[in-house]
């Protein structure tokens, strides 16, 4: 893939690898010399509303198991 630099120094990020790397509005993209001349290092770092929204994700298998435990103590109650 190739891109071209603008007057502005902005380049576009090809739309098949800006998915394939998740990058979005707001990511962040850390820039660096590489080792040779001719190299740049480019470093991804998530949006605040990225690692937000994947902690959020973190707790989805136990929302099943907190809602049914949830529906028991309340059948419990019930009883009682």
């Amino acid at each position: 893939m190739v891109t071209t630099v603008t007057g502005k120094n902005q380049i576009t990020i090809p739309a098949t690898l800006a998915r394939e790397l998740k990058i979005t509005i707001g990511t962040r993209l850390e820039w660096s010399k590489g080792k040779d001349a001719d190299t740049v290092r480019l470093r991804i770092t998530p949006s605040a509303d990225n690692r937000v929204r994947e902690l959020r994700d973190l707790g989805t298998p136990y929302r099943a198991k907190a809602k049914k435990i949830h529906a028991d103590l309340q059948q419990m109650r019930e009883e009682e």
